[in-house]
């Protein structure tokens, strides 16, 4: 494994031969050894040192080696802790690894094992680095994922009230469309035009019968544009676009009579205003025929 640059290893431990010697070797193997030993043992020095391997010696003056663990770790948690020891003692192992050691090496031990105690230290160090940096990649893609969400959701909310409000408008501007040209129409079937009928019919104006003929028919022209059912509605009472819709929809006069609790002669008598209203002089041309295709089917 290539050790990182910078990586340092702190050696704990009373004899200062032994610091000594273990720094010579972390310092070959491209470690910056950092040395705690004689009274520096009784201070709170792992509060100042910062190293990615611990390597602390068991018996200690004064402390025991184990005491040191939960201290290193609680300020340095990403850090690795070996305990070294000149003697075989499995309860003090299974207390270390318990603690949060990482490895438990006893004296004397060749110099490769402490080599490779050290780089499955790093490894293992760096794995837990790179699995947290994938965690908070993670958390952070999450936070920017669900930042991202809420933004459309936002967005999806105001397109929505737009639509719905161009909706509104359209639907009043189509009133308000409908709305104009039954007023139109009205007043050019009601009042505009029988004016120009009479005209047509004084002999003074005779001499203008064509113009008189013209404006006529541009006014028709006019109303021409409003909707069938408009036009329909504009020349028939109430009473009689009700007996419409309902000849409309197929049923006989005496259903009608039925429907509408009148007699059938008041609907015959209905019928025959719509069809003079409506200018079907043909008895032959049949009335549902006609009042179905001057009309859109309703929904």
């Amino acid at each position: 494994m290539e050790t990182p640059s910078n990586s340092s290893i702190c050696i704990v431990d009373d004899d200062e031969a032994i610091c000594s010697m273990l720094g010579e070797f972390v310092a070959v193997w491209g470690f910056r050894p950092e040395v705690v030993t004689g009274q520096r043992l009784r201070t709170e020095w792992y509060t100042e040192v910062d190293s990615d391997i611990y390597l602390i010696d068991l018996h200690l003056p004064g402390i025991h080696g184990l005491d040191f663990i939960p201290k290193v770790l609680t300020h340095h948690p990403d850090s690795r802790i070996i305990i070294i020891t000149g003697y075989a003692d499995k309860e003090a192992a299974i207390k270390a690894l318990r603690l949060g050691a990482f490895d438990f090496l006893e004296k004397p031990f060749e110099r490769e094992i402490l080599q490779h105690a050290i780089h499955r230290a790093m490894e293992s160090a760096q794995k837990e680095r790179d699995l947290k940096k994938l965690v908070a990649d993670l958390r952070q893609s999450e936070a920017e994922l669900m930042a991202h969400k809420e933004r459309l959701e936002y967005v999806n909310e105001r397109l929505l009230e737009t639509n719905k409000a161009f909706t509104a408008l359209a639907r009043s501007m189509d009133f308000e469309r409908e709305q104009l040209e039954k007023r139109i129409a009205g007043k050019i079937e009601t009042v505009i035009l029988p004016i120009v009928d009479r005209l047509m019919k004084e002999p003074e104006l005779a001499k203008y019968s064509m113009e008189l003929d013209v404006l006529a028919r541009l006014l028709e022209d006019l109303t021409s544009g409003a909707s069938a059912e408009t036009k329909l509605a504009l020349k028939l009472s109430p009473t009689e676009l009700r007996v419409a819709s309902l000849i409309k929809s197929g049923m006989s006069t005496d259903d009608i009579a039925e429907h509408l609790f009148i007699s059938a002669s008041t609907v015959r008598k209905h019928r025959k205003n719509i069809r003079k209203k409506l200018k079907l002089n043909n008895s032959n041309y049949n009335l549902k025929n006609y009042l179905m295709s001057k009309t859109p089917p309703t929904s």
